[in-house]
């Protein structure tokens, strides 16, 4: 599958992954939020932050959203046959 996540849209998601990641975690410790949504925050934020680093999302792929940059996309399919 080729990279469909541009570099603006990778920090997004990691810096937003870290985040919810680190709420699910923080959850099951104190009672920021209900013990009910820390598995939530969890497995959204652990979704969000791969997608981030490997730069390629299933969901994107399916409904055609690609936010690589020009330069990026022809990068990637550079040696690729």
């Amino acid at each position: 599958m080729e990279r469909n996540v541009g570099r603006t849209d990778q920090v997004v998601r990691i810096s937003g992954g870290v985040v919810l990641l680190g709420l699910g975690v923080n959850a099951v410790m104190d009672t920021c939020v209900p013990d009910l949504y820390a598995p939530l925050f969890a497995g959204i934020g652990g979704i969000i932050l791969g997608t981030g680093i490997i730069r390629k999302c299933p969901i994107c792929k399916v409904t055609g959203i690609d936010t690589t940059e020009g330069s990026e996309a022809e990068e990637d399919g550079a040696g690729q046959d």
